[in-house]
């Protein structure tokens, strides 16, 4: 019972957040461990109450994944060509296109709040992940060398995609915080394109620059 109960408070936890797997791994050994000693097989009241869960989930569950299915079919059967599907999707992909066809053979690209880094058929210095983490990282630290140091590690362009941290999704860090960590660097980096970078291409929030050094 006790290790129902535990595994009942992980799933509950786990379902108040974003469902997103990694965040069940912590839980994972205790949800183990309750299906091994037979929880689930106890009492009438114990099953009639997962079998209800396990109800009451499958809406929420296969809801989004019907859609996606529905709206990946076309490219899936070949009634979309694959660009159609992509801008539709991930509005940086038609900047990226562009990069492929125009940049040099040779062009080293340094990824600035964007993670195109599959589509971009170029070698890749720097790119983002959740919350671009290390493109901010990268400009905190390095402040207003960033694009120097870049420049000296090979990078010849810059793809940069508008990023904008909106202050009620970070409702854990002061304003003061969010200035700092979060918008300062793409203030920064806005500033230092101004001097140091050529435009060469935009489209929508994403836009290209060669790199001219300071």
């Amino acid at each position: 019972r006790r290790l129902a109960l535990a595994a009942a408070v992980t799933a509950l936890f786990w379902a108040l957040g974003p469902h997103w797997l990694r965040y069940l791994l912590p839980g994972l050994p205790v949800l183990a461990l309750a299906l091994a000693t037979g929880a689930p097989e106890g009492p009438g009241l114990a099953r009639a109450a997962l079998l209800t869960c396990l109800l009451a989930g499958l809406p929420a569950n296969l809801g989004p994944l019907l859609t996606q299915s529905v709206d990946t079919l076309p490219a899936a059967t070949g009634h979309e060509d694959r660009q159609t599907f992509l801008a539709r999707h991930y509005p940086p992909a038609a900047s990226i296109a562009w990069a492929n066809r125009h940049l040099p053979a040779d062009a080293v690209v340094a990824l600035m709040f964007d993670w195109s880094t599959y589509l971009l058929h170029r070698p890749v210095l720097l790119a983002s992940v959740e919350d671009h983490i290390p493109t901010r990282v990268f400009l905190l630290t390095r402040g207003d060398q960033a694009l120097v140091d870049l420049q000296a590690a090979g990078a010849t362009h810059l793809i940069v995609t508008r990023a904008r941290f909106i202050e009620k999704l970070y409702p854990f860090l002061s304003e003061e915080e969010l200035a700092e960590t979060m918008n300062g660097p793409v203030a920064l980096l806005d500033e230092l394109l101004l001097t140091q970078a050529t435009l060469i291409h935009q489209d929508g929030a994403t836009r290209i620059y060669r790199l001219d050094g300071p």
